[in-house]
């Protein structure tokens, strides 16, 4: 993947105002800077104002990076997408994303070399398939659902893709874990305390 400077930014405060100023690249090779309103005042809204500075950091970052032209490589797009996620997830969300991404994902797509718009429906389903061929159960396979759809949201809603493919695909059901038990059936949660009152004769 090629490497992807990351967009800095910080708020200021203009007219009682939060604003996020970006500091962007240009072809010259210096930066300049880009002002944008949170429309948030200052008087309660800090957080929600450091949320919209980590929030427009990663978008500007992802628009900065993306390939130039028509070409944009699925698994570099994906991988760039994931990078500057890092700061607004949390960390175990971000280690299961990237195990997902770089480890079947790539397997699966680095040799078929598809731009990002040449991933649809029926490429998704066939990538589902290898899963499953290679003994994966549906509620793992769930997690590469959850993963791929939050990705086109954020394509489609970046102008990337003209739609997004994960809505012609059926989510896996999830598998519910059941255990009879004395006469009754428990499910969910209820396993555990059922298996930790049980006694070994």
């Amino acid at each position: 993947m090629a490497f992807m400077r990351e967009v800095k930014g910080t708020l200021q405060v203009k007219n009682n105002m939060f604003y996020v100023v970006l500091d962007l690249p240009v072809k010259s090779g210096k930066r300049r800077q880009k002002w944008i309103s949170t429309g948030l005042s200052v008087r309660g809204n800090k957080r929600k104002a450091e949320e919209a500075l980590q929030q427009l950091k990663t978008e500007y970052t992802l628009r900065e990076s993306a390939p130039k032209g028509s070409y944009t490589d699925f698994l570099a797009y994906i991988k760039s997408w994931l990078d500057v996620k890092k700061g607004s997830i949390q960390e175990t969300t971000y280690e299961s994303y990237r195990d997902l991404i770089y480890g079947k994902m790539t397997r699966y797509f680095e040799p078929l070399a598809l731009r990002l718009q040449e991933v649809d429906d029926s490429v998704i389903e066939k990538f589902f398939e290898f899963l499953y061929e290679n003994g994966l159960k549906p509620n793992t396979v769930v997690k590469y659902y959850a993963v791929l759809m939050t990705f086109f949201r954020y394509a489609k809603k970046k102008k990337a893709v003209e739609s997004n493919p994960m809505e012609d695909v059926d989510k896996p059901t999830e598998i519910e874990f059941t255990a009879a038990f004395a006469g009754k059936t428990w499910c969910g949660t209820q396993k555990n305390q059922v298996f930790s009152d049980a006694k070994i004769c």
